[in-house]
Parts: structure tokens; sequence; C-alpha cells
């Protein structure tokens, strides 16, 4: 195989380029690449055992408040061009009926207005005023993806803000206590760095937070720790998706992971 080609975890072979403009379609990147590739987010259900990782391939999940919330507050300051072709807004004060009706007949994902007044109003009370913060995203790229092999595995991420050998990825939190060092690798932070870094041949990784109810921000830099600990974890995925998924069918893969069990004593 070329250095000009990658092969998907689906067995199909693409030339990159072609593979990388078409990443650009949403349909595409979170669609179908979210089986035939790994990402940070699927490493954190390998990491945490093949049976969670399998059941977020199969099972639909259910879009919450706050995962709305941080995807509009993410294209409100990333790409606000793009917020009405993704999103209608609409006027209600619930998912009522007529939300609902309009839901099944529009082209577009169909919100209440309100998610959407609460992320300006949080971008204007956090990223306006803070000039270092928004600094961090000027001159650069926005929403940059990238796909690549790690330890023989096809990866797939999508950079926040590319700039300078550095990339800035943009998260709302309902707390910045949680990130505090002590739960890195409880909520498994150190993941995406050194994916990331990988997939794009950066030196620096740092995320821009924001806690949703106070507008407060932390700047957190990757260290080099932090990587180290990130590329174990990705070690254990890869090898947890080689033994237990790479190659094999459905029938395959339920017949491995449903047939494990723990072992102890209490």
């Amino acid at each position: 195989m070329s250095n000009d080609t990658i092969t998907l975890l689906d067995g199909i072979s693409w030339n990159k380029d072609e593979l990388m403009s078409n990443m650009d379609s949403d349909p595409f990147y979170f669609g179908h690449l979210s089986k035939a590739a790994l990402s940070s987010s699927t490493c954190k259900h390998l990491l945490k055992s093949s049976i969670s990782y399998y059941q977020s391939l199969t099972t639909k999940s259910k879009q919450t408040d706050a995962l709305l919330q941080g995807s509009i507050f993410h294209m409100l300051t990333l790409e606000p061009d793009k917020l009405d072709q993704r999103y209608e807004f609409f006027d209600a004060p619930s998912q009522n009926k007529a939300f609902k009706e309009r839901a099944e007949e529009s082209d577009k994902e169909v919100v209440l207005l309100k998610h959407f007044y609460i992320m300006r109003a949080l971008k204007k009370k956090s990223l306006d005023r803070c000039e270092y913060a928004s600094s961090l995203l000027q001159g650069g790229l926005e929403e940059v993806p990238s796909i690549g092999l790690i330890n023989g595995i096809p990866f797939r991420g999508k950079a926040d803000y590319l700039k300078n050998n550095h990339i800035v990825d943009l998260k709302t939190a309902a707390s910045l206590d949680y990130w505090n060092p002590r739960y890195k690798s409880k909520y498994n932070y150190d993941i995406q760095p050194y994916i990331y870094r990988e997939l794009f041949n950066v030196e620096r990784f740092t995320f821009l937070v924001v806690e949703k109810f106070t507008g407060r921000i932390g700047v957190y830099e990757a260290s080099e720790e932090c990587f180290e600990s990130g590329e174990e974890k990705v070690r254990i995925c890869t090898d947890r998706y080689k033994e237990d998924f790479l190659g094999k069918s459905d029938k395959e893969i339920e017949s491995v992971i449903f047939n494990r069990y723990i072992h102890g004593t209490v």
C-alpha cells in the first residue's frame, strides 16, 4: 500500500486526498467515518470495555441539552456563518406539538430558540470579554480534518482551531472544577491531545474551556506527561480493537465480547 492510500476499518481503501475532501462533509465525517475509523471519543468507550464500544456503534445515543448547547456554542464561535445552514431555531416554550411538526417538515435540525439565546449570552460574557482567550482563536483555520494510522489502525480527528504548530480545542463544561489535573485519568482528557498530535503533527495542544453558568474560562495546555499517558491509553485501545473487532463479523464479535466475565471476590 502506498503512502497515498489508507484502508479504513470496513476494509475499503481510499485515496487519502479524496478521503480528506469528503471529510469536510458532516454526514460523511460523523456518519460513515464514525464506524470506519476510531477517534478520541470512541477510544474512551474502548478503554472502558469492548462492550461499551460495541454498544456505542449499535445504539443511537440521545442528544442532551448540554450536548446541543455545546454544539451551538462551538459553531457560534468558530463558524457563525454556518449556524443557519445547520439549525432552524424554533420559538416555543418547549418541544410541543408545533415544534415536533416543524421538526418533521424541516430539512435542518430544529432546536428551541432559547438554546441559541443562552449560548449567545455565554459567548458575550466569556470569550468576547477575554482578549487572551479570543486571541487563541485568531490567525489560523477552524474545523480542519485529518486522518491517519496510529498503531496500524485508522483514526480521524477534526481540529477546532489549527495554527502555528498548535491546536486549540474549544469546549463548554458544567464546571471548571472537573478540569483539575486529578480528574485527567477519570475523564481521559489525555487521549485527544495524543491522537491529534499524531494526526496533525503538532507540538502544542490547548483546551479552551468555558464554564456554562458563569462564563469562567480555563486554558489548559497539554503537558508531555499528558501526551505520554494518552499514548499508553491509545495503545490499550488499539490492541483491544485488533483482538476483538478487526476482521470479525458482527456474530463473531458478539461471540467474543459477550462471553467474557469478570471473576473476583468481594
